[in-house]
């Protein structure tokens, strides 16, 4: 299991840095919105074959987005994303979001991101099982590493 986790986090970390790389050749590309909404995301996902076919047909049943516990991120260099839950799937330890962007040029990007914790972070953290396990998992102490 641990080549699907560094699978899935080499993915998020693809698609974000290829967002980051842009080439700015005129002011219109600077005074577009990067923020995008909730019905983008909708529209972009409702397309069809997208970037997320890729998982779509890895696993037969990603999960359904929770558009109701969407979260927004900004971040300092002005980009953002939407974190949106996934949930009606079979995941027996860990969790899945689907993360949307829009790069300067609106384009938009997503990515399925699946955080499965190892054995010894969850022994470390004295899990009971009864946490929600999006709650359970931080950023402070959780590398992705086994």
């Amino acid at each position: 299991m641990q080549p699907l986790k560094s699978h899935v986090t080499a993915l998020v970390l693809l698609v974000l840095a290829m967002s980051g790389c842009q080439k700015e050749t005129s002011e219109l590309t600077q005074n577009r919105p990067t923020d995008i909404s909730i019905e983008e995301a909708k529209n972009w996902l409702s397309l069809g074959p997208s970037g997320i076919q890729p998982i779509t047909l890895q696993h037969r049943n990603p999960g359904t987005p929770d558009w109701g516990n969407a979260r927004f991120f900004k971040f300092q260099d002005k980009s953002s994303i939407l974190k949106v839950p996934l949930i009606d799937y079979y995941l027996p330890v860990g969790y899945r979001d689907i993360l949307f962007q829009k790069d300067s040029n609106g384009i938009i990007l997503g990515a399925i991101q699946e955080i499965r914790p190892g054995k010894a972070y969850l022994a470390a953290k004295s899990r009971d099982g009864d946490e929600d396990m999006r709650q359970f998992v931080t950023n402070e102490d959780f590398t992705g590493d086994s």
